[in-house]
């Protein structure tokens, strides 16, 4: 078996993983988005998440707030 083949194996593997584990960290984030808006000081609220994913493949999250005029 050529070097390559039996490196991409891996690869494909834990890429596959790695989104099945995206995908319940992102949901698992949205869900508590919605819920932060009870938790939230009056007059603050989630607008939504975000994420960026930089040069290095990792992600930054960030939650978005908005605060309500009064």
């Amino acid at each position: 078996m050529p070097k390559e083949n039996s490196e991409a194996e891996p690869r494909q593997v834990i890429g596959t993983y790695t989104q099945a584990w995206s995908s319940r960290v992102i949901n698992t984030l949205l869900a508590e988005a919605e819920n932060g808006d009870l938790a939230l000081p009056k007059g603050f609220r989630v607008k939504g998440i975000n994420m960026v994913e930089k040069e290095d493949g990792t992600f930054i999250v960030g939650f978005v707030l908005k605060k309500e005029i009064a």
